[in-house]
């Protein structure tokens, strides 16, 4: 199914799955996880400054369209991730994809599943009264698995709420764009209300969870239909690249 990252809750699921991994992996959680393990009211900031990485990639990714900077042609067809050398692989994704709007649209859509990832792990260690650092969904499938039951929604809640858009140049450049960066910033305050209220009054309904990051999603089809984006080989071939880098991409910091 076209463009099904965005409309099949499976496959998003799926996708939540290895970008959170990948960044827990990459320890880019252990200081928030232990900020919130101190006292949960950091959980605020913690969305705040999430979403606002969200906005900040989407920024890139408008500066990329606006300086016609693209993907090399066929990129997405001759760039091997999982039959190269790493060193080649590494070092064409550079060449040909690096800093594009491809790239950074991929970005933005890893941000959003690493978000979504972190906040449904909070619920899981909630439910089994056990600190971030040290809860262990003890493997990746199991993980899914427990998303999974979480949402309860099955495979058509995405495409249940989202409307698709058809993209023009207009849309595009003014206020479409304006809109999602709206998104990205008021998901954050709806989010933080949501846990901070549920955390005071209630059983949670993860669902929420995944309704206020998908209400960006109308917005990002219009930018993947723009250049006919290959979303789904784009974000497995950043978390490709993204293993090349090294403990936190080399100390960087965010």
């Amino acid at each position: 199914m076209k463009n099904n990252l965005l409309f099949d809750t499976a496959i998003f699921l799926e996708k939540v799955t290895d970008c959170f991994y990948a960044a827990k992996e990459n320890k880019w959680w252990d200081n928030d996880m232990k900020k919130i393990d101190d006292d949960w009211a950091n959980l605020s900031e913690i969305i705040d400054n999430k979403t606002n990485l969200i906005a900040s990639e989407a920024m890139e990714m408008f500066e990329c369209m606006r300086n016609g900077s693209y993907a090399k042609p066929k990129s997405d067809i001759y760039l091997d991730y999982e039959n190269m050398a790493t060193d080649l692989y590494a070092s064409l994704f550079k060449e040909h994809v690096k800093d594009t709007y491809e790239d950074e649209l991929a970005d933005v859509y890893i941000r959003v599943c690493d978000l979504v990832g972190f906040l449904l792990y909070f619920e899981l260690a909630r439910e089994a009264k056990t600190p971030l650092l040290e809860y262990d969904p003890r493997s990746k499938t199991k993980f899914l698995s427990d998303i999974k039951g979480l949402c309860k929604k099955g495979e058509s809640f995405l495409e249940s709420i989202i409307l698709p858009i058809q993209p023009t140049e207009e849309t595009i450049v003014g206020s479409i764009f304006k809109d999602f960066l709206f998104c990205c910033l008021d998901s954050s305050r709806r989010l933080t209300d949501y846990f901070l209220v549920d955390i005071v009054d209630g059983v949670p309904e993860s669902k929420d969870v995944l309704y206020y990051c998908s209400i960006l999603f109308p917005h990002l089809l219009v930018f993947v239909e723009h250049k006919e984006v290959n979303l789904n080989y784009h974000v497995k071939a950043k978390l490709a690249y993204n293993t090349t880098r090294g403990a936190k991409h080399g100390g960087k910091k965010f």
